[in-house]
């Protein structure tokens, strides 16, 4: 019914996922991840227009909580953002504590396009 008339689908009353999962507690379980923002460019070819690293950007990488800390201080411009980072790396490129943390729908926790079934 969504996929194949291409509509969207809006799913709400789900804060009760991230409960453990506010600003302070995602910051303080992974602070050292690091983080290369992706800009919104109108002319770009990518998925949603984004180009890793952002060409006004200049690729520079950060670990999470200071970058958090530059977002919640307004001082991010709204055209750079942090996308699709992996949690379950345990080689200090992901966040596995927050990861043991957030409860996923049954719905979300297969990819199709990933693990496809026989």
């Amino acid at each position: 019914e969504y996929h194949t008339r291409r509509r969207p689908v809006v799913i709400t009353d789900l804060g009760s996922l991230f409960e453990g999962a506010s600003w302070e507690e995602v910051a303080s379980l992974c602070a050292p991840m690091p983080v290369v923002p992706d800009e919104f460019a109108p002319a770009a070819v990518s998925w949603a227009r984004l180009v890793r690293g952002g060409p006004s950007w200049d690729g520079q990488a950060w670990n999470l909580s200071a970058w958090m800390g530059e977002v919640r201080a307004g001082r991010i411009p709204p055209y750079l953002g942090v996308f699709d980072k992996g949690l379950s790396s345990t080689e200090g490129t992901g966040c596995p504590d927050l990861l043991k943390r957030l409860r996923m729908p049954q719905y979300f926790a297969h990819d199709l396009f990933k693990r496809p079934t026989a």
